[in-house]
């Protein structure tokens, strides 16, 4: 295969992305590392840097392959996991994202196979990586402060609309998310990708709800009485529209995308008199309490 030259400040970025928190332990996330072992030899080996770095390099050749080819490198028939066969990460080790030649040179075919024994078990653990919570949960935590903090000097409608324009500059920045949003289209009846998939969603969706349940009190919004909904519920509503505007933003170019960012939070103003007791002309002067 054609390697890309890269260098380590290059895999120090992608790392941001994909990686997690100090205290994930990827042992609760890989279960298909040497099947015939003991739990404690299992544990190890899913703790240990290189099964990591083979998912880590392995998403990076999706991403490069699936969301960043060119016209001229798409074929008439796209095999999802084609470019990510032990031989290929091997190589792709090799390219120069790492300084310790040790470490890129212990990233072999024969490790790949002592870890996994076959291409299906290192697929379906690849899967379960990437849909793991820690890397989104980082993203939304690392922007939702900023989020708060911008309210104090904003009307409610100014908030919103910004918000809009942050997330999806957010989305569109975030490979994981390009990656999440691909398999899951392409791979929308597998049994293991439904699973997580509804389970990332139900944690992002508390995170979401508990920044309007924050913001929106501090400009003194109420439901409308009669309407049963809770701020989950709301976040769900507007993580739909969310992700329809990501979508679409996607085949913009960077200076069109904030368009997407404009639609998402007119229609989350368009919509907030619907939910609670606050009117159109309101929403547009609010300001926090």
């Amino acid at each position: 295969m054609n390697r890309q030259q890269v260098t380590p400040a290059d895999w120090s970025r992608w790392r941001h992305y994909v990686s997690g928190s100090e205290n994930e332990d990827l042992a609760e996330v890989f279960e298909n590392i040497r099947k015939q072992t003991t739990a404690n030899t299992k544990a190890k080996w899913a703790r240990d840097e290189r099964t990591r770095t083979f998912c880590d390099l392995a998403l990076h050749l999706l991403y490069q392959h699936h969301i960043m080819r060119t016209p001229r490198q798409v074929t008439d028939e796209v095999k999802i996991f084609a470019n990510v066969q032990a031989a290929h990460l091997a190589d792709h080790a090799q390219s120069g994202f790492f300084d310790d030649r040790d470490f890129a040179d212990s990233l072999s075919v024969d490790r790949f196979s002592a870890t996994w024994g076959h291409q299906g078990a290192f697929f379906q653990d690849l899967i379960a990586y990437l849909f793991r919570p820690e890397p989104y949960l980082r993203r939304v935590r690392e922007m939702h402060p900023g989020l708060i903090e911008m309210a104090g000097d904003l009307t409610l409608e100014q908030w919103i609309k910004r918000t809009g324009k942050i997330e999806i500059e957010s989305l569109r920045s975030n490979p994981m998310v390009s990656l999440h949003t691909f398999i899951e289209t392409v791979l929308p009846t597998d049994p293991l990708v439904r699973s997580r998939v509804a389970s990332l969603r139900s944690t992002l969706l508390q995170q979401w709800a508990t920044l309007y349940e924050r913001v929106f009190s501090a400009y003194g919004l109420s439901f409308r009485s009669g309407r049963s909904i809770t701020f989950n519920d709301l976040a769900a509503k507007f993580s739909t529209i969310a992700c329809g505007a990501f979508v679409r933003s996607q085949t913009r170019d960077d200076a069109a995308s904030s368009i997407d960012g404009d639609i998402l939070g007119q229609l989350v103003v368009d919509l907030l008199p619907a939910f609670f007791e606050i009117s159109s002309a309101e929403v547009e002067t609010r300001l926090p309490r």
